[in-house]
This record gives C-alpha cells, structure tokens and sequence, in this order.
C-alpha cells in the first residue's frame, strides 16, 4: 500500500543516517513495505499508530540503532516498541489502544505501572 512504501521508505531513510553507506534495492524497501503492511492488515495496528511508533523508535537512544528493517521493526513492534512508545508518549491515538485503556489517552504516563498490559 501507499502508507506502507512512505513508512519503509521513512525507515531507509532514518536508517541511512545512521549507516551512510547503506544500500537497499527496491525489492529490499518492497519486503519492507509488505512486513510493515502486515502491522496494518495482519495485526490490526492503525496507520497513525504504526507511524507514530516508528518516528518514536528512530529517535530512542536504543531503538534507533536496532531497528533496521521493517521486519525487525515487526517483530518488535507489539512486545518492546508500543509497550514503550505507550508508556513515554502522550499522543498514541485510541484507536489502537484496548477499550480498558482508552480513558488513559492524552496522559503522561512516564510513572506509571504497566505490568497489568496485555502485551
């Protein structure tokens, strides 16, 4: 899809910052697209949530320099990355966010306990 060439490509992007003598052929961006389109179609993340959380990782002093491709971004994306983006961000849309969490949009949750998240 659209949304998730933009987003693989945002990726390489970030990615080529850190490492500038990256290169990715177009079926490399392509799978990473269809991994990244998988959050969306397979998992049920909203595209504003999946951007949202990638924007968050490439700036996380940790997570910027072990995300890079979209199916590691997958692979962590429920367990480690929106747990965390969750727990630091103050602007995760509800859409994504399980109804017994939904009251919780908006907040700073930077000293709160999540150990009760299904995640």
């Amino acid at each position: 899809t659209k949304e998730s060439q933009e987003l693989a490509q945002y990726l390489y992007d970030e990615c080529k910052k850190q490492n500038p003598k990256l290169k990715k052929t177009k079926e490399q961006l392509t799978t990473w697209a269809e991994d990244i389109g998988k959050l969306h179609n397979i998992d049920s993340y909203d595209w504003q949530t999946i951007k949202k959380v990638l924007e968050w990782c490439k700036v996380d002093d940790f997570w910027t320099y072990n995300i890079m491709s979209g199916k590691k971004f997958r692979e962590k994306f429920a367990e480690r990355l929106f747990p965390q983006c969750f727990k630091t961000k103050k602007n995760i849309p509800k859409e994504n966010i399980a109804k017994k969490y939904e009251h919780c949009v908006n907040q700073d949750f930077s000293n709160q306990d999540f150990s009760d998240v299904p995640f």
